[in-house]
């Protein structure tokens, strides 16, 4: 089995056993930072689904978008689900927010390196731990997701890379 395919079991895994826990602890305890962990856990598990890999042939500015922007878009959805004071706050801030994380994206398809995407990558674990710093299990399942797209994106990007050394 492949250390991709690996990443992305565990991460469901961790993310099943998570909503399953926090489920319970919100049922129990009644606290609303369990409902806040499941639903954050919830965009997780919804992201990496998302974000794997098609067996069909897509165009590979699909996939480039597809991993650069989906972990970055499912944490901006999040933090402004815990820092939006109603439904039509949420709304505005988080369509505005994505709008630029998508312009963003597009813009960084055109100079991907390793050392690029790495630090982008690792600029977004630096954020989930500064916007979700009291909520350690989200945390927790937010590592596998952005790893595992960093994964896929460097495999696109080697991808490429043969190619385009092939064909030229």
């Amino acid at each position: 089995m492949e250390l991709k395919t690996k990443i992305f079991l565990l991460s469901i895994f961790i993310n099943i056993v998570t909503l399953v826990f926090s489920a319970y602890c919100g049922r129990v305890f009644g606290h609303k930072e369990w409902g806040y962990t499941f639903v954050g856990v919830s965009i997780w598990t919804i992201g990496i689904v998302l974000a794997t890999p098609s067996k069909r042939r897509t165009p590979a500015w699909y996939g480039l978008n597809k991993f650069l922007s989906y972990p970055l878009d499912t944490l901006v959805a999040f933090t402004m689900f815990l820092h939006s004071s109603g439904f039509l706050d949420f709304i505005t801030k988080t369509v505005a927010l994505l709008i630029l994380v998508e312009l963003a994206a597009h813009h960084f398809q055109k100079k991907l390196d390793k050392t690029a995407i790495l630090v982008y990558y690792s600029g977004l674990l630096v954020l989930a731990g500064i916007f979700l710093r009291g909520y350690p299990l989200v945390q927790l399942t937010y590592i596998p997701f952005v790893v595992y797209c960093a994964m896929n994106l460097l495999q696109v990007i080697k991808r490429r890379n043969d190619n385009s050394v092939v064909g030229g």
